[in-house]
């Protein structure tokens, strides 16, 4: 498995699409901005001890675009910081 150091996260996308789940909705206007691009939800994988907000198996919202993926054992990854998370969603 995949350890993050430092302030990274690793995270499995769940959705490959703009997403609405539990009561978490990305507003279209969001959706559309080529700035922010679409949403998607993910589950945490492996977090760095700087991070204080997140652990393994939180699943949370993130931009589409944030991080840079990696294949791993047939899986893909994607790693990025604390600060490009969206929000978290509680379930």
């Amino acid at each position: 498995m995949i350890q993050a150091i430092g302030e990274n996260i690793w995270f499995r996308k769940d959705a490959p699409k703009p997403c609405m789940e539990k009561g978490i909705l990305i507003p279209e206007s969001l959706e559309r901005t080529p700035r922010y691009g679409p949403s998607v939800l993910a589950t945490v994988v492996s977090v760095g001890r700087r991070v204080v907000n997140l652990k393994p198996g939180d699943r949370i919202v993130v931009k589409d675009i944030a991080g840079d993926d990696f294949i791993y054992d047939d899986q893909t990854f994607t790693r990025c910081r604390e600060r490009d998370i969206i929000g978290k969603a509680h379930e």
